[in-house]
């Protein structure tokens, strides 16, 4: 799943094995929450990993040599940096149609997460790479999106994009009175006086697979008023809220293993 989870569960969810389950129903990771309150997170924003290469002359780190690899690569990322900067605004700003305010999972995130160029210091390189993580908000075009930035890198010539990761759009699991799932999952969290928070997880989890086979699926970790720490140092969870945990999931999915049809 850390590397993108082509090969498990996207694989997984195509074979006999998992036909056989007859699954109606999927529980995902979801996210600490600082408040008392539980996240809940009923889809996804869709990711893009793109690495982006730029050739350009070369020749001595003492001179102003034109159009080299890195002065083209340097004004691509200052391009994404600016989109960025846009979407982060509208975090802060912006509402959705219910009055909420935007959470991260509602706008698209790109941020530059690798860089490679050159082999020794007084050398210009003919080549340099960037990679950049994006992800992409589900209330996106994504062939338009996909335009816009294929736009910005060829915008330098001798430019190329290599799409390391290039997922499609994902289902959401819906969150009304049709699906029977969530109707027992918000009932029973309503019943033990739990708060819980639908929203579009901000980043992407083997759930997307089981949406996109036609599976309903929630994301949800019984970590409340904990610090977000996910791939941070020090990340942990109050043990005792590891023990109401425990008793939480073990009520939650009898109550989802024994829905009777109507």
């Amino acid at each position: 799943e850390e590397i993108g989870g082509k090969d498990g569960m996207g694989y997984f969810i195509e074979s006999d094995d998992f036909k056989k389950l007859n699954v109606g129903f999927a529980l995902d990771e979801g996210i600490a929450n600082p408040n008392d309150a539980l996240r809940v997170f009923y889809g996804e924003r869709v990711l893009w990993w793109i690495n982006v290469k730029a050739r350009g002359n070369t020749g001595h780190g003492s001179q102003f040599i034109k159009d080299t690899a890195v002065s083209k690569l340097n004004r691509i990322i200052n391009k994404f940096m600016e989109f960025r900067t846009s979407q982060e605004q509208q975090l802060a700003i912006c509402v959705n149609a219910d009055g909420s305010k935007y959470k991260i999972g509602d706008v698209t995130t790109i941020n530059l997460t690798m860089l490679n160029a050159g082999v020794q210091h007084n050398v210009i390189p003919e080549e340099a790479i960037a990679g950049f993580d994006i992800r992409i908000s589900p209330n996106v075009n994504l062939t338009a999106f996909k335009n816009f930035i294929e736009e910005i890198v060829y915008s330098e010539p001798d430019t190329t994009i290599e799409f390391v990761q290039h997922n499609g759009a994902i289902r959401n699991t819906p969150l009304d009175e049709s699906n029977i799932w969530w109707v027992v999952f918000r009932d029973f969290c309503k019943e033990r006086n739990v708060i819980i928070e639908p929203e579009i997880f901000p980043a992407t989890t083997d759930a997307r697979y089981i949406r996109n086979g036609g599976i309903p699926a929630l994301g949800v970790s019984y970590i409340k008023n904990t610090p977000i720490l996910l791939h941070d140092h020090d990340e942990r969870i109050n043990e005792n809220l590891f023990l109401e945990g425990i008793e939480f999931y073990k009520d939650l999915i009898n109550h989802l293993a024994n829905i009777q049809e109507s």
